[in-house]
């Protein structure tokens, strides 16, 4: 068993290599370029994350998680009062006709 479990993981990794190195050019010439065209444009704002501009509580998604924790509070609220208008409404019923009315 821990010879086939082992077989596949090296054809795995041998694959995973290939394609690794299946590159136009080599790591060292990449950087080489991407500093160089930094240099040659100022920097590079235009390749700049929209996260950058954001503010910190949209980047982290505070304010996704403030609506939908206030919209699962709504539903709590109205949930409890239907509930509560139920109960109501059905101790009303049953005590109401429990109660024999008397002929005076």
């Amino acid at each position: 068993m821990y010879a086939i479990l082992f077989f596949s993981y090296k054809n795995n990794a041998l694959k995973l290599a290939s394609v690794y190195r299946d590159r136009p050019q080599e790591p060292l010439d990449t950087a080489v370029y991407w500093t160089e065209f930094v240099l040659r444009h100022n920097g590079t704002p235009f390749m700049q994350s929209a996260a950058v501009h954001q503010p910190w509580y949209e980047n982290l998604l505070l304010d996704v998680i403030a609506a939908f924790a206030i919209l699962l509070v709504v539903i709590f609220k109205v949930l409890l009062f239907i509930a509560r208008r139920i109960t109501v409404y059905l101790s009303n019923v049953l005590y109401n006709n429990n109660k024999v009315k008397k002929n005076v």
